[in-house]
């Protein structure tokens, strides 16, 4: 899930040191999903980064971006090469009043064997918002615990997410692949051990297990990795800080861990 070693650093330094290469991988799996006719779901909360994530896919964000305003989805968008091409990554809005219809249309798709590779976005509850600090006063934003409160609600809603998807995972007909991404490295960095501990080893685990009992562990394979697709502060509409990036997260570590998530996208949908 994480890159740590010097040596796993420059092994993956070694192959994913350029930019330019790791964004020719993400377009080669765009060739995967042409011709393999293979349909991706990306699912999780509103503001976990699952548009960003469509458009790395795709080869149309740069590594190196600079950051963007967080802009709320609405409904299903579908991250494709250019043409008519079979085979495509489905984003739906995360935002719990926009699920119902959106997220109904992928289920039936799931439910039917239609797609069989799944992804769900976390980032450890850093949720990009477009809410005005006024309008989090419920978290207490004058507290100096404010910012541990509004993760805290975050990884609730990754909790209520995979929830939301597991009765229809259990009824997929035959082999289903997914892959658990928890973005937002350069924010929680320095908490690794604790991050990769609660999606391992806690409820989030618990209910990727209910999937596991239920299919068997020959018809459901399930894989994490991490990664930082941009770096940025997590802020407000208005500009109030609610968490700031890691010092000492650097590009190696970035760039490695990259390389990471590219592998394990091009092992999801081979």
């Amino acid at each position: 899930m994480f890159v740590e070693a010097a040596e796993g650093l420059a092994a993956a330094a070694s192959v994913y040191g350029e930019r330019h290469v790791i964004l020719a991988a993400f377009r080669k799996i765009g060739i995967y999903l042409i011709r393999g006719n293979t349909n991706v779901a990306v699912f999780g909360p509103g503001g976990t980064g699952k548009s960003t994530l469509g458009l790395f896919m795709n080869g149309n964000l740069e590594s190196d971006s600079p950051a963007k305003s967080y802009q709320e989805t609405i409904s299903n968008a579908e991250f494709r090469l250019d043409g008519d091409i079979p085979g495509k990554v489905i984003v739906p809005p995360g935002q719990d009043r926009r699920r119902p219809g959106n997220w109904d249309e992928l289920f039936s798709q799931i439910t039917s064997g239609d797609i069989t590779r799944v992804i769900h976005i976390v980032s450890w509850g850093h949720h990009s918002t477009m809410l005005e600090r006024s309008r989090l006063d419920s978290f207490g934003t004058t507290s100096p615990a404010f910012e541990t409160a509004y993760l805290e609600d975050g990884r609730n809603r990754e909790i209520e997410s995979l929830r939301q998807i597991v009765p229809h995972l259990k009824s997929a007909p035959g082999r289903l692949h997914m892959l658990t991404v928890v973005l937002k490295q350069d924010l929680w960095w320095n908490d690794r051990l604790t991050v990769r501990d609660y999606y391992e080893s806690g409820s989030y685990a618990d209910l990727l297990q209910e999937i596991r009992d239920y299919k068997g562990t020959s018809h459901f394979h399930h894989d994490t990795v991490s990664a930082a697709l941009v770096q940025q502060n997590l802020k407000t509409a208005d500009g109030f800080n609610i968490a700031s990036t890691t010092a000492g997260y650097d590009d190696l570590l970035r760039t490695g861990n990259l390389g990471g998530l590219v592998a394990a996208i091009r092992d999801l949908i081979q």
